[in-house]
């Protein structure tokens, strides 16, 4: 199946670029000067943008686990050979910034050299600068918007790794790529990218097919329907050569996220390899790693595992050794339990208490809002268990302690109180900034 992806539609004003607002019967390449940028050759000019519905996130509550490290992402910024030397040290100044200050002054300085790479990496760069420092925000966000620029300059000059580097930073900084004027430029040139590499000959090897998928997953954004589709198509081709649960869990999140529907055939190669992936694998770490993103992923995907599959990656969870679980962190490992639970499996009320230990002790004393919610969602997901008294009076404790719930939090905590049948307090009522 080859991928045809339809202009898209945009609200930038007709007065900021010389081309005019029509959508053309063949692609065209259009002379564009972008605000803060060298005039460059523009992608294809949108016209009516498909719009794809993406998925809830995990929990049915407005929630989701987060990531369980910087080092899970695949997309590695290099020169491969490619770039002048000046780009290549770019790239290094741009590599040793450690201030958002430093990047703005990096940036502002060389813009006119940058290339792809550069550009990715300044991405990334933000992308974990904001992460770091939440205290940063305005500034990144003043940062982002005029990156964009010179972005889009590049962006049809962008290989895989470069995009992929771009949406992970664009994601990382929380930037709303539909909410920017020339966001729809950018994404309709990403998507040509995705299009080349849809109508190469052959099947995608699976880190070609995680790469992409990772990389859509980062930007809420409602990318062309049409082409995820075509990928997915793509995808499934080298299902059978798949070997690394780590290229698993980012294809089936990637597909989460994006709300793909998936045929009956399609779900069948996906539970296959699923089984065989995670079969008689317990100590691998990256198997651990990896098992709430494939859940995750199951869960979005309507996709149902069989029990023997929902067992085993239940066992493995719970024999995780510590050092494992703890680079999940306490809400990932909990998306495991949680994840498992709503597929139609039911750990016994034995397993439910080496759960409750484990979420409780061995993350050690610090909680975050989605370490607090995602344990009481998950320990609730197990039918007729209720914690012992104690661990009740801890957890609440906390709803005390911590500040900064956000809704999907709140549902989360409604959920479990619920399946518990037991009431707010006024005291957590107004600590969780619930009605």
């Amino acid at each position: 199946m080859s991928a045809s992806v339809q202009p898209r539609g945009t609200s930038l004003p007709s007065s900021r670029l010389p081309c005019r607002p029509w959508r053309p019967s063949s692609l065209r390449i259009c002379s564009v000067k972008v605000p803060g940028a060298a005039p460059t050759a523009e992608p294809p000019r949108p016209g009516v943008r498909v719009q794809a519905v993406r998925g809830s996130k995990a929990g049915g509550s407005g929630g989701s686990s987060v990531e369980p490290t910087g080092r899970w992402t695949s997309v590695v910024i290099g020169d491969g050979g490619r770039g002048s030397l000046v780009n290549k040290s770019i790239n290094t100044e741009l590599l040793r910034c450690k201030r958002m200050a430093e990047l703005e002054d990096v940036f502002t300085a060389n813009e006119a050299e940058l290339d792809p790479i550069n550009v990715a990496t300044a991405w990334m760069q933000l992308g974990k600068l904001r992460g770091g420092d939440h205290g940063q925000q305005a500034a990144c966000i003043v940062l982002g918007q005029r990156m964009m620029g010179k972005t889009l300059a590049v962006a049809h000059r962008m290989q895989l790794r470069e995009l992929g580097s771009t949406l992970w930073g664009m994601g990382k900084a929380n930037f709303n790529l539909d909410k920017h004027p020339l966001g729809a430029y950018f994404a309709e040139a990403a998507e040509q990218v995705l299009v080349s590499l849809v109508n190469e000959s052959g099947s995608w090897p699976g880190v070609t097919a995680s790469m992409v998928w990772y990389a859509l997953g980062q930007v809420p954004y409602p990318w062309d329907r049409g082409l995820l589709d075509s990928i997915a198509v793509k995808t499934l081709e080298g299902v059978d050569s798949w070997e690394d649960p780590k290229i698993l869990a980012q294809i089936m999140s990637g597909m989460g996220f994006n709300a793909v529907t998936l045929t009956a055939n399609q779900k069948d190669k996906l539970i296959h390899v699923v089984t065989r992936i995670t079969h008689d694998k317990r100590e691998s770490r990256e198997l651990c790693r990896a098992l709430e993103f494939i859940l995750r992923g199951a869960y979005l995907l309507h996709i149902y595992l069989p029990h023997n599959t929902l067992q085993q990656l239940h066992n493995i969870a719970l024999q995780m050794p510590v050092p494992y679980a703890l680079e999940l962190r306490r809400a990932n490992f909990a998306g495991i339990l949680y994840h498992v639970c709503q597929r139609g499996f039911q750990p016994t009320t034995e397993e439910a208490e080496l759960w409750c230990k484990r979420l409780m002790d061995d993350f050690g004393p610090n909680w975050t809002c989605m370490d607090l919610t995602w344990t009481m969602l998950a320990l609730s997901s197990v039918q007729g268990y209720k914690p012992q008294p104690s661990v009740l009076q801890r957890l609440r404790a906390q709803l005390l302690r911590l500040q900064g719930f956000k809704e999907g939090d709140v549902s989360r905590v409604k959920i479990a109180m619920r399946a518990w049948n037991l009431r707010l307090t006024d005291a957590e009522v107004k600590a969780l900034g619930a009605r």
